[in-house]
């Protein structure tokens, strides 16, 4: 098996007020983002910003507590894969940004509102979505329209969809 990378969306097999008033707020089944390596050397392992800091996990710890609903696999050269995982590893531990998800909703509320409201970020980590966010822009190029810390799961898979195959999770 070669290497692969995929972007991943999820959501918590128990319920969790959380992870539901994501999927409601976004109208998705997913509340959760997350990077995969798949790897002839390693296992399986998921990269994402969940649980209070940035960190991996295997796929198979990952899946007992989630239900993977779609992934894009997409593809890299070896550098572009070493270098991301460099910089996975240099922001493992970061803390989980809390205090954002709620800038996220009232920046979304404020909006629809009509009302111009600063989009600065003064966060000391990050939520799924603005860590995969900066992968795809400064590693693969791929830019959301939006400034990285308001970025929802949502908004990460519009821009996927663009460039890359969906591959539906099937049980």
């Amino acid at each position: 098996m070669e290497s692969k990378f995929s972007i991943g969306f999820s959501t918590p097999i128990k319920f969790n007020i959380a992870a539901y008033a994501i999927r409601e707020w976004q109208h998705k089944p997913y509340s959760h983002v997350y990077i995969k390596f798949e790897s002839q050397n390693i296992i399986t392992s998921i990269y994402h910003a969940a649980g209070g800091t940035v960190h991996f996990m295997s796929e198979d710890n990952f899946l007992k507590k989630n239900k993977v609903l779609v992934e894009y696999e997409i593809p890299i050269d070896r550098a572009t894969r070493l270098k991301m995982i460099n910089r996975c590893m240099s922001l493992s531990s970061v803390k989980y940004d809390y205090l954002n998800l709620l800038k996220i909703l009232f920046h979304d509320i404020s909006e629809r509102w009509g009302a111009n409201v600063p989009k600065t970020h003064d966060g000391p980590g990050y939520v799924c979505s603005e860590l995969v966010a900066e992968f795809l822009d400064e590693d693969l190029g791929i830019k959301i329209d939006k400034p990285r810390h308001l970025i929802k799961p949502s908004d990460i898979e519009e821009g996927l969809l663009k460039f890359f195959h969906k591959r539906e999770r099937i049980g």
